[in-house]
């Protein structure tokens, strides 16, 4: 579906951006002055217990963490042109001065003048939602999230938004040569009538080697003889108080043996389902319950087979949140020791 040429995908997209371009505001080479400054800082305490099937001695293990310190740059540099640059580091996961440009974009649109829309440069690819009540990522996250250098061309237009794009994937079929060969496309619908709405997202990834998860584990030594697409797909239902998310993200088709340095082929994916209640007094309650398949991989890539737990989150100030998170995470894999995990999180954070 995705696999027509590069040079395609290029004339597409410079003609859309020609569009723009003409159906822009006389002003828009003006010179804007609009920025707004935001960020996040999340301090997590974390207490971890694994106990494992075969008697090995337990993991008990505790710990105090600057998770996340976050800092997001918007500038508007006129009705039709917008900058934006996000600085994150994440205790543990961010190591080299440059892993702290977690985003930079350019984007095109004039809602009032033209439905289409380009943004170009380090991006979140829409590939998946990821919405949670809770502290910690879902495991659909750790598989299909995936930032990376792309050109989104797209159109919005009241509550629909659909959009496609290309990127230089940093994991290439065998004889490939090192260029933009990589596609996804996104579609998302919203209907709302207050106090309920209603959301549905459905994403694709043309090789899903290339998401965050499974990059870090892939052998650099093998050859990657097929390239497997990925599927996203979320629903997202408030009915007032009361919320229930739920997202499901796999591989389409099986990866071949060796890839992973694995010696059987497999097809990793992953749901997560959350109900929550809005308690009228500044908190939160959610329930969640998530499952993957084909995601303890190797030593690079580890997860539960499935996992459920509670989250509170309370509100002290404005933009000030205390939460607290209890999940419990079972592991039965045969490349990996068998057991259950409790793990206990309590964050402090804070939004300005």
């Amino acid at each position: 579906m995705f696999r027509c040429r590069f040079s395609l995908w290029f004339k597409v997209g410079f003609c859309v951006l020609v569009g723009l371009f003409l159906l822009l505001p006389q002003n828009v080479m003006a010179e804007g002055e609009n920025v707004a400054v935001s960020g996040t800082v999340e301090v997590e305490a974390q207490s971890y217990k694994r106990d494992y099937d075969d008697g090995t001695e337990s993991d008990d293990l505790n710990d105090v963490a600057l998770a996340t310190v976050e800092v997001g740059i918007d500038a508007e540099i006129n009705p039709s042109v917008q900058g934006h640059v996000l600085l994150l580091w994440e205790e543990g996961e961010t190591g080299d001065i440059n892993d702290f440009m977690d985003e930079g974009t350019i984007t095109i649109y004039n809602e009032e003048k033209c439905p289409y829309y380009l943004t170009a440069g380090k991006m979140y690819l829409p590939f998946g939602v990821f919405e949670s009540a809770f502290i910690t990522d879902p495991m659909a996250l750790e598989l299909g999230e995936i930032n990376d250098t792309a050109v989104q061309l797209g159109y919005r237009k009241g509550n629909a938004d659909i959009s496609f794009g290309f990127f230089n994937g940093d994991v290439d079929k065998t004889g490939k040569d090192d260029k933009v060969n990589c596609y996804f496309a996104n579609a998302s619908f919203e209907y709302a009538q207050d106090p309920y709405s209603l959301g549905f997202v459905v994403s694709y990834l043309s090789n899903m080697a290339d998401a965050e998860g499974l990059e870090g584990a892939v052998d650099p030594n093998a050859a990657m003889n097929d390239e497997v697409q990925g599927l996203g797909v979320s629903l997202n239902v408030n009915m007032g108080t009361w919320f229930l998310t739920a997202e499901y993200v796999a591989a389409m088709d099986d990866f071949e043996t060796d890839l992973f340095g694995i010696s059987q082929t497999f097809k990793p994916e992953a749901y997560n389902v959350e109900f929550g209640w809005d308690t009228g007094r500044n908190a939160t309650l959610a329930l969640k319950y998530e499952k993957a398949d084909d995601m303890e991989i190797n030593d690079d890539f580890e997860f539960g087979e499935s996992r459920y737990g509670v989250c509170l989150a309370y509100e002290l100030y404005d933009d000030v949140v205390l939460g607290f998170e209890y999940l419990h995470e079972k592991y039965d894999n045969v490349n990996l020791n068998k057991g259950e995990s409790d793990v206990i999180t309590a964050q402090l954070a804070i939004g300005f």
